[in-house]
């Protein structure tokens, strides 16, 4: 694996009762982007956009990469991912959650911004009464040295795949793009977009070395037979306050079984996926789902 990735898990505990009537990462990276731009910000919390420093600056980089793109180019993936499914609907007093989060190439050496961040968000708050909440310890679950990445195995023809959090992505049908529920969802495509992040996060933040090759892996990837699938929508709203307005997010959630000879070459890059999420929205923990062997 040419992209270095690395994982954290951090611990938190409450200083205050606080409960969430939608996704509680929507909350969280709210909190978090606002304590990141007050750490690293140069002139004042000003806009991104313009500003001659934004390809420096922690920030955009980080948090809010399309501001580095132009209108000619697709959005960039941030480099940091966050994992927000341990964090339940509603923390007592005092009590403790985890967050996780991952960096991906350069981005690891702003590691201890990210932390600071995390500190800062801390006094902050969270929800409408500004809750606080503490960092208690910091684990380091893996690095890019860490076998994370199965290889290739020809006893693997059959796995479940649990989507966690919502896999947020829009589709064109007819002359209309419309975001994906369970009657649009396709497991082949599900399957390639995986194929194709990975793709695209190892051209950004990796090396020439070992970059994977999406066009090799479509056949196989169609080819997957659906044992079963049960999927639901998933909505909510976040407030973003870049655009100082709520955004309606919409996705899916639920199981897939799949199996297939194919499968063998794809899971290396499935099993890695894990950490990596899928499709729109992974920067507020969207699109993390789960392989479970069978």
């Amino acid at each position: 694996m040419s992209m270095e990735i690395n994982r954290y898990r951090l611990a938190f505990e409450t200083t205050g009762s606080v409960s969430f009537s939608h996704f509680p990462g929507s909350a969280f990276r709210g909190v978090f982007g606002r304590a990141l731009k007050a750490v690293s910000c140069l002139y004042g919390r000003r806009p991104c956009e313009g500003c001659l420093a934004r390809t420096e600056c922690v920030y955009p980089v980080l948090f809010e990469s399309q501001v580095l793109s132009n209108r000619y180019s697709r959005s960039i993936p941030n480099p940091l991912i966050f994992d927000f499914s341990r964090i339940p609907s509603a923390l007592g007093h005092g009590e403790r959650f985890t967050i996780d989060f991952t960096l991906l190439g350069d981005s690891n050496e702003q590691v201890n911004v990210v932390f600071k961040a995390w500190e800062v968000a801390g006094k902050l708050g969270i929800g409408s009464r500004s809750i606080g909440f503490e960092m208690v310890e910091i684990l380091e679950i893996f690095t890019s040295d860490d076998d994370v990445e199965l290889n290739p195995c020809a006893e693997i023809k059959q796995c479940r795949i649990r989507l966690i959090t919502p896999f947020c992505a829009r589709k064109r049908i007819g002359d209309r793009r419309v975001d994906i529920g369970p009657g649009e969802f396709e497991t082949g495509a599900y399957l390639l977009n995986i194929v194709r992040r990975r793709s695209q996060l190892e051209r950004l933040y990796g090396t020439a070395e070992d970059q994977v090759d999406v066009d090799s892996f479509s056949l196989g990837v169609h080819s997957i037979e659906i044992i079963s699938q049960s999927l639901e929508r998933y909505e909510y709203k976040r407030k973003s306050f870049r655009q100082d307005q709520y955004l309606n997010i919409h996705g899916v959630v639920g199981e897939i079984d799949i199996a297939g000879d194919a499968l063998a070459e794809l899971f290396p890059i499935l099993w890695l996926g894990q950490w990596l999420h899928v499709g729109n929205n992974t920067i507020h923990g969207c699109g993390k789902y789960e392989v479970v062997l069978q």
